[in-house]
């Protein structure tokens, strides 16, 4: 194995690039989360994987307030 390859294999992230890499993943889920009205600190989940899935289909699935519920899907500009 090369040098380079042995520093891939062994790479951390220094201090910055973990709060970059938390603030990439929060503030999505913090917007979304605010939307749905729910706590806006429930986005921190997004930080445990399997739990960012979850709370993905929560979203996807919830009842957003500021979309009102109609009986006909919307398809398209007709």
């Amino acid at each position: 194995m090369t040098e380079y390859m042995q520093y891939l294999a062994f790479w951390t992230p220094s201090e910055f690039e973990w709060i970059f890499l938390i603030v990439l993943i929060v503030i999505p889920f913090w917007r979304l989360c605010s939307r749905i009205g729910q706590s806006k600190w429930l986005s921190l989940l997004a930080l445990i994987p399997e739990a960012a899935l979850i709370l993905l289909w929560y979203i996807a699935f919830a009842k957003w307030p500021s979309i009102p519920e109609s009986s006909e899907p919307i398809i398209g500009n007709e």
